[in-house]
Parts: C-alpha cells; structure tokens; sequence
C-alpha cells in the first residue's frame, strides 16, 4: 500500500480491519491441535521403537497384531488419540473455510 502512495492513516486502518478479519480463536486452537498431533505421533514412534518386532501381521491390512495384552491396549490407545486429535483438526480446517 505504501508503494501505491496510500496514506498512511488509511493503510493503518486497512490493516487493522484485514487482521481483525482473521478468526484468531481458530487459528489458535488448529495450532495448540498440531503441536498436540506431533506429540502423539512422536509417541507412536517411540512405542513402535520400543517394541520393535513384538508384533506380528494382523488380520486388517496394515495393522499390527500383539499377543501381549498391556501392548496391544497402548497402541489402541496411541492411535485412538492421534484419530481423535487429527479429526479435531479436520473440524478447525472446515470451520475456517464456512
């Protein structure tokens, strides 16, 4: 704008109303949801490391199968919460764009 001569009070007021424009709430909760996924994705990775060959092939494609039950409860549990946080994060993509 400053390029285009605009005067400066003018630009000023423009961009305040565009960055009043943005929904911050929503920013800011996709971001605290991000950093959230990457915490539990993190931990998957260290449970995978962890365990390493103390699964075999599961019946559904891609799924792993561990005879140990407290095993098989905490990758349950790692990916139920990556599905839960990675869904919060599809609602705050779709509330962004309405």
């Amino acid at each position: 704008m400053l390029q285009q001569r605009i005067n400066q009070a003018i630009a000023d007021q423009i961009k305040k109303e565009l960055i009043q424009s943005f929904p911050w709430d929503i920013i800011k909760k996709k971001n605290q949801l991000t950093q959230e996924f990457a915490s539990e994705f993190g931990a998957l990775l260290t449970f995978y490391d962890d365990n390493w060959g103390s699964w075999k092939t599961g019946p559904a494609a891609g799924v792993p199968s561990f005879e140990d039950p407290k095993l098989a409860s905490t990758f349950q549990s790692l990916k139920d919460k990556l599905s839960t946080v990675g869904a919060q994060i599809e609602d705050q993509y779709r509330a962004m764009i309405r």
